[in-house]
């Protein structure tokens, strides 16, 4: 980005505003916590919400496409370096196997859905290809398959392969076990049941005053916290509220999920935005405006044109 002119705080809002769309894809962390929450479990299973939260993701691709134009427009970002652009048919020729594991996913999500299943064992489809254990094998073997000349050869690479990715992974253990450690605080001081008048007293009242209400609510709570934890915290009883609106329980699921994904455009406790103002080197308070303006808002949005139906998901 600074090599197409993009300054230092257009790049940190872009990786601030970005961070948190993978949460909003099935089988996020965010994704199984909620998915197993004590609320959502009787009522929904991995099946019934995988193709939702697809659609769910996409329209918050496009999003983020729609804010990128208004970013490039307003901030007068240049065109990419001529050495980053690429022929099409070279960028596939390199990136092709990519599609493939991609394309993968697919597999189970078509099996699972067919008919043919319960004709033949005359059990659900759920039942005998439970999506929470094929689809990410299916991606794993695929992955490895495709990428196996990429694989360490012998002991001692394999060895230099774990010494290498140990520090990440404590890192990144170190990193959730504090997000639920935050999310265990909020519980022990009564979060969820100080919140819980609000939300679940919403019966009877407009679709859209749920959705603001309880997305508000939501986005107010991932401010301190990330996606996980925010949805470990408030998400049972936040399921609990939007489907005794009436709004149905895959919506009520994709909607949490894109309020609490806004962990990296809500000031002042957004620990991606720190980040990404750190790796641009700018000052982080200079981006806290802009990024409410850019993310945060069209995510609470978003949430709501979800939850209320203008904007379509599979239920």
């Amino acid at each position: 980005m600074k090599r197409s002119k993009a300054s230092g705080e257009t790049a940190a809002l872009v990786l601030s505003g970005n961070a948190g769309v993978g949460a909003t894809f099935p089988f996020s962390g965010a994704f199984f916590v909620l998915l197993t929450a004590p609320t959502v479990l009787p009522v929904l299973s991995a099946g019934d919400i995988v193709a939702a939260m697809f659609v769910t993701g996409v329209w918050m691709v496009l999003m983020r496409v729609v804010i990128a134009a208004a970013i490039v427009r307003k901030r007068g970002v240049g065109a990419m370096a001529t050495e980053d652009i690429r022929p099409f048919r070279t960028s596939f020729r390199a990136g092709w196997p990519s599609l493939v594991v991609l394309g993968s996913i697919a597999l189970p999500i078509i099996v699972a859905s067919s008919a043919l299943v319960a004709n033949q064992t005359g059990l659900d489809a759920d039942d005998v290809i439970p999506m929470l254990i094929w689809l990410p094998m299916v991606m794993l073997i695929v992955g490895l398959i495709v990428e196996r000349k990429s694989l360490p050869r012998g002991r001692s690479q394999w060895w230099s392969l774990l010494g290498t990715v140990s520090p990440k992974l404590g890192l990144v253990g170190m990193t959730m076990i504090s997000a639920f450690a935050a999310s265990n605080v909020l519980n022990t001081l009564g979060l969820g049941k100080q919140l819980a008048p609000y939300m679940t007293g919403l019966t009877g009242v407009p679709q859209v005053i749920a959705a603001i209400v309880v997305g508000l609510i939501i986005v107010i709570v991932a401010g301190p916290l990330n996606t996980t934890s925010t949805v470990a915290a408030v998400g049972p009883v936040a399921f609990v509220a939007l489907t005794t609106a009436g709004i149905p329980a895959p919506v009520a699921f994709a909607a949490i999920l894109v309020w609490a994904s806004s962990e990296g455009c809500s000031p002042p406790g957004a620990a991606p935005l720190y980040v990404a103002a750190g790796i641009a080197e700018i000052n982080p308070v200079r981006i806290f405006i802009p990024v409410v303006l850019y993310y945060l808002i069209p995510t609470l949005v978003v949430g709501i044109l979800l939850a209320t139906g203008i904007l379509w998901i599979p239920t």
